[in-house]
């Protein structure tokens, strides 16, 4: 069971990626 530091965890890992693929995804080539 997830408790709250590992669901902020998570989510700040989604943000950033999303953050990531939002900035840069036009200038790196696709994975």
């Amino acid at each position: 069971m997830l408790n709250e530091n590992d669901i902020e965890q998570l989510t700040l890992q989604r943000l950033q990626s999303l953050g990531w693929e939002y900035r840069y995804g036009k200038d790196l080539p696709v994975h």
